[in-house]
């Protein structure tokens, strides 16, 4: 296993690890599977503005996917999981983020190491863009103006808490010390925003405050799930202490950090 399998089965064990995820895919080559021919053999695809996309796409319940591949030696097993006839595909390989440009600009989705033993992630075509161009890795500041007042929330009952949600922002916070504590909030029915899935507001207190830190949370905050879509991150002043003792004295949270 490379250092992208473990990543992809890091990632599927907590999604607090999708930024660690996100920083390895880019770095270096993925493969990808092209029908087979024999001219192919030890040779270069030329892509070409407006030519079809030489990528073999599969359907699955959403629609159209793209296999995408960490290494050769797991484009050998997806295919032998699969029971695809040898001579079927041919593999071949390009730098991470051209690979996942091109799909990312066709609107299509990837599915990274279908039916290896690492598991397998489906990349959404926003995302595939964004990492492709480094928008989605790059830190940019949130300022406390940014933060929704407490006044204009609904506190969650622990009972009530998305657990999913509440469990992997935890897995994040504990791995930084700059994270002291964090809140989890809704927003009150005001008929703008839809009742299903609910609409989360994570509060979170961080000292001292770093935007790259800030902006991994950020990523395992807004990563979905099928039953989580709408989560926004607050940042909450560091020099307001009063405020931030106040708030922990009527509101409980979430995340406290040790001593």
């Amino acid at each position: 296993m490379n250092d992208l399998d473990r990543a992809i089965t890091a990632a599927i064990r907590s999604k607090a690890m999708m930024p660690d995820l996100f920083r390895t895919l880019i770095a270096d080559e993925l493969w990808f599977l092209v029908p087979y021919h024999p001219e192919l053999d030890g040779g270069i695809i030329e892509l070409k503005p407006g030519m079809p996309l030489p990528f073999v796409q599969l359907a699955d319940s959403k629609g159209t996917v793209v296999p995408i591949f960490s290494s050769e030696e797991r484009v050998d097993e997806g295919l032998g999981k699969g029971n695809v006839t040898p001579g079927t595909y041919a593999p071949a390989a390009m730098p991470a983020v051209q690979l996942l440009g091109i799909v990312g600009r066709a609107g299509l989705r990837a599915v990274l190491n279908k039916s290896c033993k690492t598991g397998e992630i489906i990349l959404p075509p926003e995302l595939l863009r964004d990492l492709a161009d480094g928008t989605a890795l790059r830190p940019h500041p949130m300022e406390s103006e940014e933060t929704v007042h407490q006044g204009e929330l609904k506190q969650v009952d622990p009972a009530d808490y998305p657990t999913e949600l509440v469990q992997r922002l935890f897995e994040a916070m504990r791995r930084h010390t700059h994270f002291r504590a964090a809140w989890i909030f809704t927003f009150p029915d005001d008929g703008k925003r839809p009742a299903e899935p609910p609409h989360y507001q994570v509060l979170v207190h961080m000292d001292p405050r770093d935007d790259t830190v800030l902006h991994d949370l950020s990523l395992v905050a807004r990563t979905r799930s099928d039953s989580l879509e709408n989560v926004d991150l607050g940042l909450l002043d560091e020099k307001d202490q009063a405020y931030i003792e106040d708030l922990r004295r009527r509101v409980q949270p979430f995340y406290v950090a040790a001593k």
